[in-house]
């Protein structure tokens, strides 16, 4: 049970803490949720929440767990 709950957290955004990732920002490789990277980029916040490295659109793709 206790392993399950880990994995659960791993796989969990970990800007909102809520939705699972699905997209991975390909310039250093950190994963979010599709809404919260949309949401830098609507903002023209693009640094990764991870490590702060800058990115476009172009450097967003989508993954499938």
């Amino acid at each position: 049970t206790e392993q399950l709950v880990l994995l659960k957290k791993m796989l969990k955004c970990s800007v909102c803490q809520d939705r699972y990732k699905n997209v991975v920002i390909t310039k250093c490789f950190h994963t979010f949720c599709k809404e919260c990277i949309d949401d830098n980029l609507r903002t023209r916040h693009r640094k990764c929440p991870g490590c702060g490295k800058s990115f476009g659109q172009d450097d967003v793709r989508s993954i499938y767990l």
